[in-house]
C-alpha cells in the first residue's frame, strides 16, 4: 500500500471494543502499555464519542493509571464522556467509587450527569449511598425524585411505590409499609 495508513473511526471504535473484551486477559505488563497508548490517545482525542469508546475500554483495565483517567474524565467538558466515566466508576465498584458517584450527584452543573451518578449509584447497591439518595426526595423536580426512588428500590430491595413520603420515612430509619404484589397487579379503580 502506498501513503499513511489512515483508520477510520469505525474501525477504531472496533478495535477498541476488542480490546475491552481482551483487557482482562493481558498479562499485567500488556495491561499498563494499552493503558498508556489510550492515555495518550484520549488526551489527544477531540471526538467525544471517541473519548466514551476510550473510556469503556480503560473500565476493563485494573490499573492506576485507569482508573486516574477515569477520575479526569469526571472534569470532561462533554456530558457524554462524563456519564460514561459514571458507568466505569460503577463497573469498577470498590470503596472509591460510592463517594465520587455521591460527589458528582450533587455537584456536577449537568442535571442529565447528576441524573446518571445516582442511577449508577442504585446499580452498586451499596446502602452508603441512601442517605445522600434521601436527600434528593425533597428536590422540588419530579424527575430528581423518581430517580432517587429507583435507586433507594435498587439499594434496599424494598418497594414503598412512588409514595415519596414513605421513602423519606425509609431514609429516616422507619419501617412504612410495603406496595403488595397484589396492589400492583390490581390498583384501585377510582
Amino acid at each position: 500500500k502506498i501513503g499513511p495508513q489512515v483508520t477510520s473511526p469505525y474501525e477504531r471504535v472496533e478495535q477498541l471494543r476488542e480490546f475491552a473484551q481482551s483487557g482482562a486477559r493481558l498479562s499485567e505488563a500488556e495491561q499498563q502499555r494499552l493503558t498508556n497508548i489510550l492515555l495518550e490517545d484520549i488526551q489527544k482525542e477531540s471526538d467525544p464519542a471517541m473519548r466514551v469508546e476510550i473510556l469503556h475500554t480503560l473500565t476493563g483495565l485494573p490499573n492506576s493509571t485507569a482508573l486516574a483517567v477515569l477520575k479526569a474524565a469526571l472534569k470532561d467538558p462533554n456530558p457524554l464522556v462524563r456519564i460514561a466515566s459514571l458507568e466505569g466508576w460503577r463497573q469498577r465498584g470498590g470503596g472509591e467509587a460510592v463517594p465520587v458517584l455521591i460527589n458528582v450527584m450533587n455537584a456536577d452543573q449537568d442535571l442529565d450527569v447528576r441524573m446518571a451518578a445516582a442511577r449508577e449509584l442504585g446499580k452498586l447497591r451499596d446502602p452508603t449511598a441512601i442517605q445522600a439518595l434521601g436527600a434528593w426526595l425533597d428536590d422540588k423536580d419530579p424527575a430528581v425524585q423518581y430517580r432517587a426512588v429507583q435507586s433507594l428500590r435498587e439499594i434496599s430491595g424494598k418497594d414503598f411505590g412512588e409514595d415519596v413520603t414513605k421513602w423519606k420515612l425509609f431514609v429516616q430509619g422507619g419501617e412504612p409499609e410495603e406496595v403488595s404484589i397484589v396492589s400492583r397487579l390490581n390498583p384501585v379503580k377510582r
